[in-house]
């Protein structure tokens, strides 16, 4: 999913935040002052798949925060103003949560093939179903894009880009596993004996 205009702010803005002790510690005094629900940002590491999904879940919970502080910083983001760009991070985290999911079930120790190959599959299948509900603007499985819409029923939703970003995820992943489909027959004698 290339949403990199997003990411960007993202990154600039926790590298402003992180970097400079002065700016990191007034930082978590102001959400300290404000009662905030987290007391810091998380920092971006670009090595980490799934930090990076927790840095711009962090983000956009206290984005609001981080443009009252970005403000008092005279640094305002424009783009935390922006109910389209918002829009675009909320399904970015939404879809990037997804992908971590599929990550973590993917890694550890004592996997058969078989099983990883299954969530994979599934995976698949997820992706065809949120493409057909997110092209009607049902955002039942996306948390982020449901809360804006739940708070503002005149949230600017992009449905047909995130369709077609969905789409393409399924695409790449029908293209990256096109090896193990090859070999779908094998799996199957595998670990459904009988049914072959």
């Amino acid at each position: 999913v290339q949403l990199d205009h997003l990411r960007q702010v993202v990154v600039k803005t926790v590298n402003f935040i992180r970097a400079h002790a002065l700016n990191h510690r007034q930082f978590k005094q102001f959400l300290d002052d404000i009662d905030a629900e987290y007391g810091d940002v998380l920092y971006y590491s670009e090595v980490r798949w799934l930090s990076r999904g927790n840095v711009l879940k962090r983000f956009f919970e206290i984005q609001q925060e981080i443009a009252m502080f970005m403000v008092h910083k005279d640094n305002e983001i424009e783009e935390l103003s922006d109910p389209a760009w918002i829009a675009d991070l909320a399904f970015l985290v939404d879809i990037t949560h997804e992908l971590n999911l599929l990550n973590v079930k993917l890694q550890g120790r004592d996997q058969l093939i078989t099983s990883m190959f299954d969530h994979v599959r599934g995976f698949e299948t997820k992706l065809l179903l949120w493409e057909r509900q997110v092209r009607s603007g049902n955002y039942y499985h996306f948390h982020c894009c449901k809360s804006i819409k739940d708070t503002n029923a005149n949230a600017v939703m992009n449905d047909e880009l995130y369709a077609t970003k969905i789409k393409q995820l399924h695409s790449e992943f029908q293209r990256r596993f096109s090896d193990f489909r090859s070999n779908d027959c094998l799996f199957k004698l595998f670990s459904l004996p009988f049914s072959v």
